[in-house]
């Protein structure tokens, strides 16, 4: 039946697509400062920075809720996810969003993120053999079709209007991808 049931849409709507969306509207609040206050300080020491105090009340958070694991009984390959996690999406995914932000308006570097879910669900995929449905792959098909309205979008920009946003688009692309391949190297 192509007609969803009405109960459960709107208990899916009432519990995770409502955090969902506020963690969209936080993280679009977050690009717009990102972009509106001169920080005074470099790229990479703002996200030092910021990594730092938000660490600091996760942390207690997570000490008071789950027990803290024993270290000597992660295994290797879980260290050496933690380690590529704080290391690429944590800080170096976070930089480059950072200095795209910086470079471009804020609009067209929040579009550069819709990759992000793409290479989500692909690398899910690949490493953790999850099946993709019919619904995840109309969902992509759609952020796709989005990127590249945006990508006919920009051909009708002026010539140095587009030099310069297709090479920062290119380059934090680029940079998501990387990350994606390292991943895949390590966890596969």
């Amino acid at each position: 039946m192509l007609i969803p049931d009405p109960n459960k849409v709107s208990a899916i709507l009432s519990s995770k697509s409502s955090s969902v969306f506020a963690l969209a509207i936080s993280w679009a609040i977050g690009t717009v400062l990102v972009k509106h206050i001169d920080w005074k300080l470099p790229t990479l020491s703002n996200i030092a920075w910021q990594l730092l105090m938000s660490a600091i009340p996760v942390t207690v958070i997570a000490l008071i809720i789950e027990p803290f694991p024993p270290l000597g009984e992660l295994s290797p390959r879980a260290m050496i996810a933690f380690a590529y996690i704080i290391i690429f999406p944590m800080s170096f995914c976070q930089w480059a969003y950072f200095k795209t932000v910086g470079m471009l308006p804020a609009s067209i570097a929040a579009i550069g993120t819709l990759m992000v879910p793409v290479v989500g669900v692909y690398s899910s995929h690949l490493i953790l053999d999850e099946q993709i449905g019919v619904y995840d792959i109309a969902a992509l098909l759609l952020v796709l079709s989005a990127l590249a309205a945006f990508g006919v979008g920009l051909l009708a920009l002026r010539w140095t209007a587009l030099a310069v946003v297709r090479d920062h688009f290119w380059k934090f692309s680029g940079y998501c991808l990387l990350v994606g391949g390292v991943a895949l190297f390590f966890l596969r």
